[in-house]
């Protein structure tokens, strides 16, 4: 039998919504790995590049607890590169409402997501179900809508995966504000 395909979370321990993602991730056959909670071996950074190889995609966890950590934020870093060194998608998960001061310069999946709604964890676990087979390929996802980030300097090509009552973010790599409009499903 074939090991379940994993994810790596790149994440800080301080983050409130941690549970929440460890709920969506329970639930489904896609394993996460949070080395923030393993005991590893030292130099730290190569079993995090060994895991980050071996993930099929890496999950970004944003916090606000995490725009004081400037010690996680260089690890978060280290993670995010490692993924596109590797060439996997990205997604950066933030809280609905609490915007992070904290820059993504690879995203390849942005998502907004209310940890205080049950049903959040079952549209998170839908994700990590395609990357595990359950419902089908990951490819499945290259339909969400497809956003580019207005400003000049950035323009970071990412999907969204947004919340319907979401109107406005902030872009994940340069943190520029704009709106998403529904009906076209374009940056405005």
């Amino acid at each position: 039998m074939a090991p379940s395909p994993q994810v790596f979370v790149s994440h800080s321990r301080k983050d409130p919504n941690l549970p929440f993602f460890l709920e969506a991730i329970a639930a489904s056959p896609l394993k996460g790995v949070f080395m923030e909670f393993e005991n590893i071996d030292l130099p730290w950074w190569k079993p995090i590049k060994e895991q980050v190889a071996a993930s099929v995609a890496a999950f970004v966890l944003l916090s606000k607890p995490l725009e004081e950590l400037k010690h996680t934020q260089n690890w978060i870093d280290f993670e995010v590169g490692l993924s596109c060194a590797e060439d996997k998608q990205v997604w950066v998960f933030e809280p609905q409402g609490q915007e992070v001061e904290f820059a993504v310069p690879y995203c390849t999946y942005y998502c907004i997501y209310n940890p205080k709604e049950p049903s959040e964890v079952k549209r998170v676990k839908w994700y990590n179900d395609m990357y595990s087979g359950v419902i089908g390929p990951a490819t499945g996802l290259y339909r969400a809508p497809l956003a580019t980030c207005p400003k000049e300097n950035c323009r970071l090509q990412f999907h969204m995966m947004m919340m319907a009552d979401v109107e406005s973010f902030r872009c994940p790599s340069c943190r520029t504000p704009f709106r998403w409009n529904r009906l076209t499903q374009k940056v405005e």
